[in-house]
């Protein structure tokens, strides 16, 4: 067994105030496969997401449908959360933003 050692910085708390617009996600149908998320930071930098739960992975900008599992029953909640660490003395770390939908509606 190898130990594992991961240093996470820690938020960036001095500059510019940053902000997360990210706009809510309609519900979907079970058979949609993908969908363009479209958070921006108020200071123009990228921003970036993961899945919290749910049926689903983020490449970029786009979240993919995973297989549903077979016992599952519908709909099936999907939290995503978008987030931006910042630029350290010049941009805080912004508040990440959660959206939750529901898969099967």
């Amino acid at each position: 067994m190898q130990q594992l050692n991961l240093r996470i910085p820690y938020r960036n708390a001095e500059g510019r105030r940053q902000y997360i617009l990210f706009p809510g996600i309609e519900d979907i149908s079970a058979d949609t496969e993908e969908i363009k998320l479209k958070a921006v930071s108020d200071c123009g930098l990228p921003v970036s997401y993961y899945v919290k739960s749910g049926p689903a992975v983020v490449e970029g900008d786009i979240l993919r449908i995973t297989d549903i599992p077979v016992r599952a029953k519908l709909p099936i909640m999907i939290t995503v959360v978008a987030w931006q660490y910042g630029i350290e003395g010049k941009v805080r770390t912004a508040e990440p933003v959660e959206r939750k939908f529901f898969l099967g509606i």
